[in-house]
Parts: structure tokens; C-alpha cells; sequence
């Protein structure tokens, strides 16, 4: 089904209030988890199945125009879960992008009225911002062209992303 895209004008995000139940049960899942875990996370999380193929993905019920969870679950195990949590825009739509790049300080701020400070973000190319779990995941949000990603990292995720944080990773080159 294709998006109806926002513009800048119908733009919307999640609200605090929507996301803290999301983010408590984010919060409770521990790690290594295994792949036959998700269908209870989805259950916990109040949203619905809705194809569970290569990825599981589930309608994650917030008031968007793209409103869809992926759980990757490469090897048997549950690894990373992404989520919009707002509108998503036309990239050539420069007023509606600008609304969605002003609205990720604000959405900053509301997850840190959760969470508390976040423990890290990187401001150039990609705009990220992350929270460490005491289960040693990493919730983040991120920016993306066209919205709002949230984005819930299992411990091994997160560790790679932090050894690459503590690393000097120049000497390796990109593959092109």
C-alpha cells in the first residue's frame, strides 16, 4: 500500500504519552533474545502481527501515515527493532522536510522526559540520538530523510556500535 505523504502543513508525531508505554516495554526486553520471543513483545507492546516473512513486522497503532515495525531476526535471534514515530514526508517537499528536522530536537526532549539524558548523538551527516539500557541495548532515534525512526538495538547490535564509537575505524574504507 503506498504512503499518503505529510506535508508541512498535516506533519504529526508521536506524543510523550503515546511513546512511554512503547518505550517501558522496550525497556523490559533482555538479551540475547530469541526470534520466538517477538509475538509476545508485539502482544506486550499492544500492536498487531501483520506478516512475519523474512522480517516480523507489526502495525505499531500510532496515528501516522506509516505506522510499521520491522524486528529483524537474523540466526533465530531477535536483533533490532525499527518504527516510525512520526509522519513520513516527501524528500523533494522542502517545507514538510524542514518540519521534520525541527521536530527531532522536540522529540528529544520528550523521550528524555522518559528515559532521562540521552547518553550520546552524532549531528553530522546522520542526526542520531541514543539511550543505553541497563540491558546493555540502545534505544535511538534518528532522523532519516523523510521522518522519525526509532530504533531498539539488542546488546550485540549495541556493542558493535559502540566499539565503533571508541575505535579509530579509519584505517577501514567503506566498500563502494
Amino acid at each position: 500500500m503506498p504512503i499518503t505523504y505529510a506535508t508541512a502543513d498535516t506533519f504529526r508525531c508521536a506524543t510523550v504519552e503515546q511513546l512511554r508505554p512503547i518505550l517501558a516495554g522496550l525497556t523490559t526486553i533482555t538479551w540475547p533474545c530469541p526470534a520466538e520471543a517477538i509475538p509476545a513483545i508485539i502482544d506486550r507492546l499492544g500492536w498487531a502481527l501483520t506478516s512475519s516473512r523474512v522480517h516480523v513486522k507489526a502495525d505499531v497503532g500510532l496515528p501516522l501515515n506509516w505506522a510499521v515495525g520491522d524486528f529483524s531476526r537474523p540466526d533465530g535471534q531477535f536483533t533490532q527493532l525499527g518504527f516510525p514515530v512520526s509522519d513520513v514526508v516527501a524528500t523533494d517537499d522542502a517545507p514538510a522536510a524542514s518540519a521534520v528536522k525541527a521536530a527531532f530536537p522536540l522529540m528529544v526532549d520528550g523521550i528524555e522526559a522518559v528515559l532521562g539524558p540521552a547518553d550520546g548523538r552524532i549531528d553530522d551527516l546522520v542526526h542520531q540520538t541514543w539511550w543505553e539500557l541497563p540491558s546493555e541495548g540502545r534505544i535511538k532515534l534518528e532522523l532519516l530523510p523523510g521522518n522519525l525512526q526509532m530504533r531498539l538495538l539488542s546488546k550485540q547490535v549495541a556493542d558493535v556500535e559502540r566499539f565503533v564509537e571508541t575505535h579509530d575505524m579509519s584505517q577501514y574504507h567503506d566498500d563502494e
